[in-house]
């Protein structure tokens, strides 16, 4: 279908964009592919927000994850067939499906805004709650390796701080020598299973005594709830800054869908 020079730029443009959208799609198709397959990646953030035994959100989460990037894919994917044949049907249908998607993803910023203190909250309550009352236990496995692995592949210990593991049951019920987990010291290697401390004595010795000489050359005393929502911050505010941008550049293709639909209705008109 022969369209007059602007309607091509826009096409051109339209190509452009949601060729990006399918590789952004497809990339997020990868990453919640990886969240569902990684276990140890699972356990860390299925812990972190205190699901151990029970239903696991995290899990689905990257099967929420895999199904968007798969709509995304689709509505690239019609996207691209509708500039490339300048199909009115097609850029009608995707240009509504943006506007729904914009609607929604309004929505989205909103409540995102609103639960982010509630998750903090909920996940405080829940790091506190089970290293005091269930780390150590035998029913209790899954808290147990979930706290080590927590304190190993993030380089932290305790809630607030290495002080909370004294007042913990771990501590004070099994009469452990040690002050801490050994998934607290500072590791010549991270293995949470395994954990083999740069000096054992020095970490022990440091736990609890916050003016020790060099300490966090022995012990990670940073507590693992700050550590936890500094990771989230970060993440949050990233993601609400690209949700953002998208929301302006959907809102910018939407107009350019319709232009390229009213161009083509046009053309075929006149060969009528």
């Amino acid at each position: 279908m022969a369209l007059n020079c602007g309607a091509n730029c826009v096409r051109a443009v339209l190509l452009i964009l949601n060729t990006f959208f399918l590789a952004i799609g497809l990339g997020f198709l990868g990453v919640g592919i990886w969240l569902v397959v990684d276990n140890t990646a699972l356990q860390v953030l299925r812990f972190a927000i205190g699901i151990v035994t029970t239903a696991d959100l995290v899990w689905g989460a990257a099967v929420i994850v895999i199904v968007i990037s798969i709509f995304v894919v689709f509505v690239a994917g019609v996207g691209f067939f509708g500039a490339m044949s300048a199909n009115t049907c097609c850029l009608g249908t995707y240009s509504v499906i943006l506007v729904i998607l914009l609607i929604l993803q309004a929505v989205a910023m909103v409540l995102a805004g609103v639960f982010y203190s509630q998750i903090n909250t909920k996940m405080a309550n829940n790091l506190n709650a089970t290293l005091q009352h269930r780390y150590g236990k035998q029913e209790f496995e899954g808290t147990t390796k979930g706290w080590n692995i927590l304190q190993t592949e993030i380089s932290c210990c305790g809630v607030k701080s290495s002080l909370d593991w004294s007042t913990s049951w771990w501590k004070n019920q099994t009469k452990q020598a040690q002050n801490v987990p050994d998934q607290c010291c500072v590791l010549v290697k991270k293995s949470f299973n395994n954990p083999q401390p740069v000096d054992a004595a020095k970490c022990q010795a440091a736990a609890y005594d916050e003016k020790f000489s060099d300490r966090d050359l022995y012990i990670n005393a940073k507590g693992c709830e700050q550590k936890i929502e500094d990771w989230m911050m970060s993440y949050f505010v990233i993601i609400l800054s690209v949700v953002g941008a998208l929301f302006v550049l959907q809102a910018f293709i939407v107009c350019m869908a319709c232009s390229l639909k009213s161009s083509a209705k046009k053309n075929a008109y006149e060969k009528m």
